[in-house]
């Protein structure tokens, strides 16, 4: 969404763009005693359990009018895409705003893979009674652009079948599809095969989907595939998490910043680094340190923010490593940097904190 508002020359100012669930918890930060939450709720010790209070205590505070006059004087509108996957309590919330603020919502019930996450509104009796149908796209202009014009068509109509509650059969689908068929004989070869297929446009990328819910799956993936990378939540709650288990201006914390390296970076062996910063600091060894060798220990001895960013920058100049995660990286070193003396403040990047 933001990539599009980008090309759409929309400027960053115009803007707020967030998850329901994010929108939520940040309004619940501003209003925690009028939305009665439990303040734990809000630091997301256990988010199995803290984010469903959250979506309740923000459909709470929206269905009690609290907020009304905030919500008008801060938004002109609202957009909700991906709606099918929304569930009750984020269908509760976005009916909320509707009844203060236009709103619009985008969805398509036959693309809805959240339903593991929970009951979701039914499309016909919830989402459309609240919400009437404004127009349905029967063009496919996403596959006009890129030359397939054919197969646009043949997705619409497959659509309409699954829809009509009938079956496609792939054998008969047109060239742009290949049907791989797992019969778990070499599955783990053809899953790599399948994420080294070239994009037949220059320059194009190609987009490899797991399930919703299997990160380890997506990373996993990333990590062992060349050139790929991850689609990170707009909430980047894994830069938010690392930020909280980080004090600056302390002795650094090496083993947590290179067990999180790791989830981002190739290459970083966390168990042969610690061993040789170990074994660099008692000056027991005679072969020259690396690069990151020696940011490892700078960062150990003064635990700061611009010792750290050269840390990770060092980790990602090793030989041979990539970074699969790069928004994650960017963004934390984003904020590192934003703490650094006589650095403009960012509200958009995660604190870090700092010793007093």
């Amino acid at each position: 969404m933001r990539s599009r508002l980008e090309r759409a020359g929309v400027p960053s100012s115009s803007y707020r763009l967030a998850t329901l669930d994010g929108w939520a918890l940040r309004t619940l930060k501003t209003f925690p005693r009028r939305s009665g939450i439990d303040p734990r709720r809000l630091e997301l010790v256990n988010p199995r359990t803290d984010y469903p209070a959250i979506k309740h205590a923000a459909a709470a505070l929206l269905g009690g009018k609290h907020i009304n006059d905030v919500l008008e004087a801060s938004y002109g509108r609202v957009i909700v895409d991906e709606y099918q996957d929304c569930g009750l309590e984020q269908h509760g919330m976005v009916c909320h705003l509707a009844s203060v603020l236009p709103t619009v919502v985008l969805g398509d019930p036959m693309q809805e893979i959240f339903s593991f996450n929970g009951a979701h509104p039914d499309w016909e009796g919830d989402v459309c009674s609240a919400f009437p149908p404004a127009g349905e796209l029967s063009t496919p202009w996403r596959w006009i652009r890129a030359d397939a014009r054919g197969f646009g068509e043949w997705l619409l109509e497959a659509r309409r079948t699954l829809m009509a509650g009938n079956q496609i059969d792939l054998r008969d689908a047109p060239p742009e599809v290949e049907w791989v068929q797992l019969d778990g004989i070499e599955d783990d070869t053809k899953h790599r095969k399948a994420c080294t297929v070239r994009s037949p446009q220059a320059g194009g990328d190609v987009l490899i989907m797991a399930a919703g819910n299997q990160k380890d799956v997506q990373r996993r993936i990333a990590r062992e595939t060349p050139g790929a990378v991850t689609v990170e939540n707009v909430d980047l709650t894994d830069v938010i998490a690392f930020a909280e288990q980080i004090e600056l201006d302390r002795p650094g914390d090496l083993a947590t910043v290179l067990a999180f390296a790791s989830e981002v970076t190739t290459g970083v062996n966390r168990a042969e680094l610690m061993n040789r910063v170990a074994v660099l600091e008692r000056q027991a060894e005679r072969k020259v340190a690396t690069g990151a060798e020696l940011a490892a220990i700078a960062y150990k001895t003064t635990g700061s923010a611009e010792d750290l960013v050269k840390l990770f920058l060092a980790l990602e100049s090793n030989p041979g490593a990539r970074t699969f995660r790069p928004e994650i990286l960017r963004t934390c070193i984003q904020a590192l940097r934003s703490c650094l003396q006589g650095a403009p403040a960012r509200s958009s990047t995660p604190p870090f904190g700092s010793a007093s």
